[in-house]
């Protein structure tokens, strides 16, 4: 092996380090750009719920509309998650648009979590296997638990 050939190939290898180099320099300014756009949608995320949690206790009665009317660019998340700003724009939209709250006198409707859909009867309450109080789920329950309580429970509603 001569020196040519040496020579030519610590070119080749210093070529192919200097590829792989600016590769990784790619790589890393792309994760760094992934890792800076979640940590800004998981901020976002979390200002969103906050000002939900603020609307909601100021006795909104529609997020989205109230939302509307607040000058976005105004508010901020702070250290302890409450919204710094909202207090005096809301106090601004009640005075406008009173409409969008609630007053003392009303009762505020109970929301349940995601996927709590108002029953037609509470379990229990009614017979699962009647018209009114139809409920398949408590039917599978009875059934399972007390067969007896389920047949006269049928018997009850002509089943």
């Amino acid at each position: 092996m001569g020196n040519n050939e040496l020579i030519d190939d610590n070119v080749l290898k210093d070529a192919a380090v200097l590829e792989l180099e600016d590769r990784m320099a790619k790589m890393r300014l792309d994760y760094e750009q992934r890792i800076s756009d979640i940590e800004r949608k998981a901020h976002e995320r979390e200002f969103y719920h906050a000002l939900e949690r603020e609307i909601a206790g100021y006795n909104g009665r529609n997020f989205r509309a109230v939302c509307s009317l607040l000058d976005m660019s105004e508010l901020s998340l702070s250290e302890n998650g409450s919204i710094d700003g909202l207090s005096e724009q809301i106090e601004k939209v009640r005075a406008s648009d009173g409409y969008l709250f609630y007053d003392a006198s009303e009762t505020k409707p109970v929301m349940g979590n995601v996927g709590n859909f108002p029953r037609k009867a509470a379990p229990g309450k009614a017979n699962p296997w009647s018209k009114e109080g139809y409920n398949l789920t408590e039917q599978g329950r009875i059934l399972r638990e007390s067969p007896e309580k389920a047949r006269r429970l049928m018997r009850q509603a002509g089943v």
